[in-house]
């Protein structure tokens, strides 16, 4: 469960402690559930600049944020990376 007013996140219960950026990027990707996000789109949301194709901060971000949220990169159950396409949180 995501609260925006509040800023937090709770997955069965228990608080999930988020940093500014990562709170933000699930933010993003949870109000276009079910859809695919790219880079570059999160970039200019995010970061406010082009994605060049070589910034990895995307990644590393999402990287932090799943370990976070126990979410496996290999096996993905709540965020699908789609490959030269960007980001997707799973409809649930």
């Amino acid at each position: 469960m995501i609260s925006p007013d509040s800023r937090q996140v709770t997955i069965d219960g228990k608080c999930i402690a988020l940093t500014v950026g990562e709170f933000d990027l699930l933010s993003i990707l949870a109000s276009r559930r079910g859809k695919v996000v790219s880079r570059d789109e999160l970039c200019k949301t995010l970061l406010r600049r082009e994605y060049d194709g070589l910034d990895r901060c995307i990644d590393l971000r999402m990287s932090r944020l799943r370990k976070k949220l126990e979410d496996n990169a290999r096996l993905p159950r709540l965020i699908k990376s789609v490959r030269s396409e960007g980001y997707m949180l799973v409809k649930q």
